[in-house]
């Protein structure tokens, strides 16, 4: 099981991912079971709007899903190691790429919105953009190794909507 060190994870988390490690059917290779995380909230306009983003994306998560995420996932050992486990050059995204891998060899990714993880408040303005920089960079690597017509399994949910940011952007900056 992995985490991130900006998350804390909630009672039962490990024992609520292994809880759904179990295929369904003779066609599932459960190679990883993720959790939810949730984005904590403080009095900035920043963290408020992550956190109704990053809710809304979970709660339209399915079953089988296309990313095991960094602050809250388990991966069953053996197939991490077949695809060589996790690339230290990927200093961000590298769960996307881990997650691709494994389901391009056949694997399942579980979704568990039981195990939870809470993750600290995303505050700031600066902070905000440096991020949504590197989620940029990262996806544009994602798409470009792996591009729509090779993937296999569910369509990618870990390219988050930008809708909100977008529509408050002008007036973020023009307080």
């Amino acid at each position: 099981a992995i985490t991130d060190i900006d998350v804390r994870p909630t009672q039962n988390w490990i024992s609520n991912l292994f809880s759904k490690s179990s295929p369904i059917d003779s066609n599932e290779d459960v190679v990883a079971v993720t959790g939810r995380t949730i984005f904590e909230t403080s009095k900035d306009i920043v963290s408020q709007l992550r956190s109704v983003e990053i809710e809304a994306k979970y709660r339209s998560r399915s079953r089988r899903t296309s990313l095991a995420n960094g602050p809250c996932s388990m991966f069953k050992r053996q197939s991490l190691i077949e695809i060589g486990g996790f690339h230290p050059d990927w200093y961000h995204a590298e769960d996307m790429e881990v997650s691709l891998k494994l389901i391009e060899r056949g694997g399942t990714i579980i979704y568990a919105p039981e195990a939870v993880v809470a993750h600290v408040p995303e505050s700031g303005r600066k902070r905000f953009l440096d991020k949504r920089s590197r989620d940029a960079r990262a996806h544009l690597r994602i798409m470009r190794k792996y591009p729509k017509r090779r993937r296999k399994g569910p369509a990618l949910d870990f390219i988050g909507s930008s809708t909100m940011v977008l529509l408050v952007f002008p007036i973020w900056f023009s307080i």
